[in-house]
């Protein structure tokens, strides 16, 4: 789940999460905070306007997502950990477009021992910058929206990134 650590979850809390997971008797609970470096077009008018979003883009609906604090996201974990003591507790990342920016999470895995690590997709390429899917398929087929990223995602795995 996410917390207050991901940059587009204003109402996230850490400790809060985990007091809920032991009222709900999990076992366990696991933090994948999103890790992202792509730059993209973001609605800002329309049926897909996000207040929280909005607010970080510029006045043209450029976002550039904020940088990770690795290092108080694992200080929070390791506070949790101690506080919450019967609740095994993961920490983790959502590194968005790995493929992309591969020396930019290395940089932020360098910085300790992160016990999950999940890859996502959340943009594609469209009209000379990125957007989320809902943002190019009113304007381009889904279908080869979708596999171009799939090339795209292809070519840059089996290249090691670059």
């Amino acid at each position: 789940m996410h917390s207050q650590w991901s940059w587009d979850t204003p109402v996230g809390d850490m400790e809060r999460s985990c007091a809920r997971a032991l009222e709900l008797g999990l076992p366990a609970i696991a933090f994948t905070e999103h890790l992202d470096h792509t730059v993209w077009r973001i609605a800002l008018t329309g049926p897909y306007v996000i207040d929280h979003l909005t607010a970080l883009a510029d006045t043209d609906g450029q976002l550039t997502p904020p940088a990770f604090d690795a290092a108080g996201y694992l200080e929070t974990i390791e506070h949790c950990r101690r506080r919450f003591p019967q609740l095994r507790i993961f920490s983790g990342l959502e590194l968005g477009e790995p493929h992309r920016h591969a020396d930019q999470i290395a940089q932020v895995l360098a910085t300790g021992r992160f016990d999950r690590l999940l890859g996502s997709l959340h943009t594609l390429p469209d009209q000379g910058t990125f957007a989320e899917p809902w943002g190019i398929y009113p304007h381009r087929d889904p279908y080869e929206a979708a596999m171009a990223a799939r090339r795209s995602a292809g070519a840059s795995a089996s290249d090691g990134g670059a």
